[in-house]
């Protein structure tokens, strides 16, 4: 994504069908313009909640627009739009907790979910028009997440069956919940609550099976799949209640595959 005033030269190069790269490089220098947006939208951004998890935001504009967002925590530099328009950090390093959407012209909600208790993050934000405009200057809404967490109720984890490539689990709660859980090998490093609800390993990596689902009061049963033979793997749960809140103690389950 461009800059606004800024010098840059586009070099191309091609090759046909059979592989045969072009020696020459064709160049074409250009300069991006010095305005930002040609519509220059009126906003207002208000915090309306947070959990211990998760915010509530409020944006309120005037027209439609496509906006971009980011979370950084407290302290961090201010990124460019252009920075947020890719999703990174101001140090053009890419972020888990970033999106983007389409504004209607009036009041819109945005819920941002994945985040630390008791922690005080920025959402930044840019918007661009139908031909591309990037808006130039960021908006930011500082917020901090609180620090109640889910009671932790009980909890049960049992293995029903476990073949070569699939695992039966049988969970046994006292309420109805939404459960999230990342299936890791067993000697991994135990991720977070909120790194599981991201679908995460403890590096912020995605991992390869996870999923959601709804649990209801009583005995409950998951099926994984997708798993390789003769294999330990640990299995680590974690719940999100109907406020939101994210137990902050994951639940977690060993099993080995068979041959």
């Amino acid at each position: 994504w461009l800059s606004a005033n800024t010098n840059y030269v586009l070099y191309v190069v091609t090759e046909n069908s059979d592989w045969v790269l072009q020696q020459s490089i064709l160049s074409s220098p250009f300069q991006t313009t010095n305005t930002s947006s040609s519509w220059a939208p009126t906003f207002s951004l208000a915090l309306n909640s947070t959990t211990n998890s998760t915010a509530t935001i409020w944006v309120n504009i005037n027209e439609s627009a496509k906006w971009y967002y980011i979370i950084l925590p407290s302290g961090s530099t201010a990124p460019t739009s252009s920075q947020i328009r890719l999703w990174t950090d101001s140090s053009w390093n890419n972020l888990a907790m970033s999106w983007n959407l389409n504004l209607s012209s009036w009041l819109n909600q945005i819920n941002v979910f994945g985040l630390n208790a008791n922690t005080n993050y920025v959402l930044y934000f840019t918007a661009e028009d139908s031909d591309w405009n990037i808006q130039q200057n960021v908006s930011n809404v500082p917020f901090l997440t609180v620090t109640g967490s889910q009671t932790n109720q009980p909890i049960t984890l049992s293995t029903a069956f476990v073949t070569n490539s699939s695992a039966s689990i049988n969970i046994q709660a006292s309420e109805s919940l939404t459960w999230y859980y990342v299936v890791l090998p067993s000697n991994s490093t135990a991720p977070t609550s909120s790194q599981i609800r991201s679908w995460t390993d403890s590096s912020g990596n995605i991992a390869d099976l996870k999923w959601t689902f709804n649990i209801v009061s009583g005995n409950n049963g998951l099926n994984v799949g997708g798993l390789n033979s003769n294999m330990n793997y640990i299995i680590y749960l974690t719940t999100v209640d109907g406020s939101w809140n994210l137990r902050q103690t994951p639940s977690y389950l060993n099993f080995t595959t068979s041959m």
